[in-house]
């Protein structure tokens, strides 16, 4: 196996000892070139896959994105593939009327050209979904896994604007393995530091302390749908994507 080392963007590089399984570019696809384009790589791990996701631009004002990712079955890997956005680091045309037609225009092309190259690398047997763990298996579970998150959030009882207000003290922050019990201090600071209270109407006080008491499953709860926000919803509108995370 090779030495890789993945770039993640607001991240440190993924590093691992792994082969190369699949590759799929859309800067030319369908025979033609792209200002805007997606690249997939899959590599199999001892113990696993790595899945690499690269956002490119030749847009002025538009940044670089990369996003790596390891995971334990191949289900999985269709699983990050399905989750992520493709529009979440699109800039495109400015806001307003003018120019909504050639947004969604673009929007659209970007998503399909994703899609293509999200069948391409799946396009593998190891990734493909047997119909009996589909109904007994590792998909059931992931249901069972998402319904225990849901109930987890739902618990904390938070508003439209105190979801709002955990993501917003959220900005920036990297969630691991410990942090993620301590996001009730970020609350706490947010409002000290950034008048996070007032800024949506809330007692930021009072919804620390709640998140602080809550659960340890709770929290991690809260800790993953925050993470997922800002990793693949925070350029919806944001209701649209507080709901599509559970925070409301």
């Amino acid at each position: 196996m090779d030495k890789i080392t993945l770039p993640r963007t607001g991240q440190a590089p993924l590093r691992f000892s792994g082969e190369l399984l699949r590759k799929a570019d859309g800067e030319r696809l369908a025979g033609r070139e792209r200002n805007r384009w997606h690249e997939i790589d899959i590599y199999a791990l001892a113990d696993g896959y790595a899945v690499a996701i690269r956002y490119r631009t030749k847009w002025q004002g538009e940044l670089y994105h990369d996003l790596a990712e390891v995971v334990q079955q191949g289900g999985d890997v269709a699983r990050v593939l399905a989750e992520y956005d493709p529009l979440a680091h699109l800039g495109g045309f400015p806001s307003g009327p003018a120019y909504a037609e050639r947004q969604a225009k673009l929007e659209a092309e970007v998503r399909a050209v994703y899609e293509a190259l999200v069948s391409e690398v799946l396009a593998d047997d190891r990734f493909a979904v047997d119909v009996s763990a589909a109904v007994y298996g590792q998909d059931v579970r992931g249901r069972r896994q998402d319904i225990c998150r849901r109930l987890e959030l739902d618990s904390l009882h938070l508003t439209r604007p105190e979801a709002s207000a955990v993501c917003d003290a959220t900005n920036g922050t990297v969630l691991d393995e410990s942090s993620w019990q301590s996001l009730w201090a970020e609350v706490a600071d947010a409002d000290r530091l950034n008048d996070l209270g007032a800024k949506w109407e809330i007692d930021a006080k009072a919804l620390s302390a709640r998140i602080h008491a809550a659960s340890p499953g709770a929290q991690l709860a809260l800790a993953e749908a925050v993470e997922e926000f800002w990793r693949a919803h925070h350029r919806q509108p944001i209701e649209e994507g507080l709901r599509a995370v559970g925070l409301i």
